[in-house]
């Protein structure tokens, strides 16, 4: 979240990193570039469990390590591109002391457990009660606070705007399921509803969130771009990242990542004799729903993709005793030559459209199929030769005719 405390000039590339830690907390870290005429606090709302301490929150210093970020960019392709109100609360807190102040590379850092504790802050680096009345769902929330200074003027007439070097901290989650990236915009004591954003997030999320989501994977572990030694134990080196960027307007809310809810990771990928399903459940973690169909689909993938991913299993491997001798098919082996069928045919992913006669050994041919409560889905078939176009034509029919059946089960069309 781009919260401050006081009036910015400037406010752009804003990068976050998140990853499960032990005991249900989460790691985040935070950077961006900013100016401003004055002393700020940039303020990051937390969904901590009811009435944390005051040490809840244990921050890192990465003051040693200004390039994380950079570092971790390069393991991915370049890219293209209740109410508060402010009498009750100060009367709350009157007579508390002050909140412990935490040195952080160059950052004075505190956590406030809650909003009746931000009068245990200087004036300077809390946000008008007015503010937090706009925003109802951080009522409970706790907030992680680190003060700013601008830099000095050169020759008193201008100034570089300044990159924030990594800002790290963990903090316990009242939902250990859930990653949370705060990415809420509060500018000048407003909160649109709509906001511009300039963000790239990354993650290690757990399997049953990395096996479902649709981030851009890293090109191997992260150890292999990041310096484990100067990152201070914020990311796991042994394993993969996951990447996104959010860039123009979306609704300004925060990110969250939370997988469909007892989700079975074994239907995720399920292998018959001469086929493999790749179960999708992208749509469960849309966050800009902008059509009846995306409302369709995120609700069967959170609501609905067990019986979805076991109804397609039994089906295909039915399909598959029932079509193998009239269809060709040939023993699965992820290494054949992969190909897809678009229409009623079958092309290659490097060339141009495959006629049967252009590759005569076996073949995988991936299909994809989808309704209007189903996001795509991917299933392979392996044949003897490359299926002519009444084939693909046959299958293709087959395959939707099982996931009609499979919707009819559930079917989201009327769903609120």
């Amino acid at each position: 979240m781009c919260c401050f405390s006081r009036p910015v000039r400037h406010v752009s590339g804003t990068s976050i990193f998140a990853r499960d830690a032990e005991d249900g907390r989460q790691l985040l870290v935070y950077s961006m570039n900013f100016d401003a005429d004055e002393a700020l606090a940039m303020i990051l709302p937390l969904p901590v469990p009811p009435a944390p301490g005051d040490d809840a929150v244990r921050f890192i210093d990465l003051e040693r390590y200004p390039r994380l970020f950079r570092d971790l960019g390069r393991a991915f392709p370049p890219l293209l591109q209740a109410k508060s109100r402010g009498a009750p609360l100060a009367a709350a807190a009157r007579a508390r002391p002050r909140l412990t102040v935490h040195r952080v590379g160059r950052f004075e850092a505190s956590f406030v457990p809650t909003l009746a504790e931000f009068s245990r802050l200087d004036e300077r680096f809390r946000v008008a009660p007015e503010v937090w009345d706009s925003l109802p769902q951080y009522r409970d929330y706790g907030f992680a606070v680190f003060k700013l200074r601008p830099r000095r003027r050169l020759l008193g007439l201008w100034r570089r705007r300044q990159t924030v070097h990594p800002m790290a901290f963990s903090f316990p989650r009242r939902d250990p399921a859930t990653l949370f990236f705060p990415t809420v915009h509060v500018h000048d004591g407003v909160a649109p509803a709509r906001a511009k954003f300039d963000h790239t997030l990354y993650c290690q999320p757990a399997p049953a969130i990395a096996e479902t989501f649709a981030w851009e994977r890293s090109s191997g572990p992260l150890g292999h771009h990041v310096d484990d030694a100067r990152a201070g134990g914020v990311i796991d080196p042994a394993s993969p990242g996951y990447r996104v960027t959010l860039v123009g307007e979306r609704p300004n809310h925060d990110v969250t990542l939370t997988p469909p809810p007892g989700l079975a990771l074994e239907l995720l990928r399920a292998r018959g004799a001469h086929h493999e399903l790749t179960l999708r459940a992208a749509a469960a973690y849309y966050d800009d729903i902008y059509s009846e169909q995306q409302r369709r689909w995120s609700a069967t993938a959170r609501r609905h993709v067990n019986v979805l991913g076991a109804a397609l299993r039994d089906g295909l491997l039915e399909l598959e005793r029932a079509r193998r001798e009239a269809w060709g098919l040939t023993p699965y082996d992820p290494a054949l030559p992969e190909m897809h069928a678009n229409g009623d045919r079958v092309w290659s992913f490097t060339t141009w459209r495959v006629e049967p006669g252009d590759s005569p050994g076996p073949c995988r041919v991936r299909f994809t199929v989808f309704n209007d409560d189903v996001e795509p889905q991917l299933v392979a078939w392996t044949f003897s030769r490359v299926p002519d176009a009444a084939r693909v034509r046959e299958v293709q029919a087959a395959l939707e005719r099982l996931l009609a059946e499979t919707t009819a089960r559930f079917s989201t069309s009327r769903a609120p």
